[in-house]
C-alpha cells in the first residue's frame, strides 16, 4: 500500500500485530505500525487486502470480537482508522 509493504510479526514483547517495511528507505528496517492489542498476545491482524494504491484494511482481535480497521498511506504517513463496530462477528 502506497510505498510499505503491511504484514504480521510477533517480536516477542508485543505479540502478533501489523508492521510495515518501507520500500523505498535505503535501511529496509520494519517498523510496528501501532500495538492494537497491549501486551505479549497481540491482536492477530489478518486479511490484509489493499483496496487501492494508498489504502488497505484488515481485521484484527479484540475484547468483543473482531474490528475492520483502514490504513491509509496518503502523503507518505500511516494512519489507522476503526469503521464502526462489526455486529456478531465471531
Amino acid at each position: 500500500v502506497g510505498k510499505y509493504l503491511f504484514f504480521t510479526a510477533d517480536d516477542g514483547a508485543h505479540g502478533e500485530e501489523l508492521w510495515k517495511l518501507d520500500t523505498e528507505s535505503p535501511d529496509a528496517s520494519a517498523s510496528l505500525v501501532e500495538d492494537l492489542w497491549p501486551g505479549p498476545e497481540g491482536a492477530e491482524p489478518h486479511e490484509l487486502q489493499a483496496t487501492g494504491p494508498t489504502s488497505g484494511v484488515f481485521i484484527y482481535r479484540t475484547d468483543h470480537g473482531q474490528q475492520l480497521m483502514r490504513v491509509d498511506t496518503e502523503g507518505g504517513k500511516v494512519a489507522l482508522t476503526p469503521y464502526p463496530r462489526l455486529k456478531n462477528v465471531p
